[in-house]
């Protein structure tokens, strides 16, 4: 992996319906080991992904309600 992807400013993030909560850009910047993933619609560590072997992506994911701000 040479670059993760980064939604510009005007990306619209999907809304998770119960608790009306979505990912936010300013995210990316805060904390450096997140990246997000526009097919798979969700947020993961990009170190657990790429060094995670056959485990990865076993609860990587980091779910919306993991972000409480």
């Amino acid at each position: 992996m040479k670059a993760a992807w980064i939604p510009n400013e005007t990306f619209k993030f999907p809304i998770e319906p119960k608790r009306r909560l979505k990912f936010q850009l300013q995210w990316l910047d805060r904390f450096t080991w997140l990246t997000y993933s526009q097919h798979l619609e969700g947020a993961f560590c990009k170190f657990c992904v790429l060094f995670g072997g056959s485990t990865a992506g076993k609860g990587g994911k980091l779910s919306f309600p993991t972000f409480k701000q």
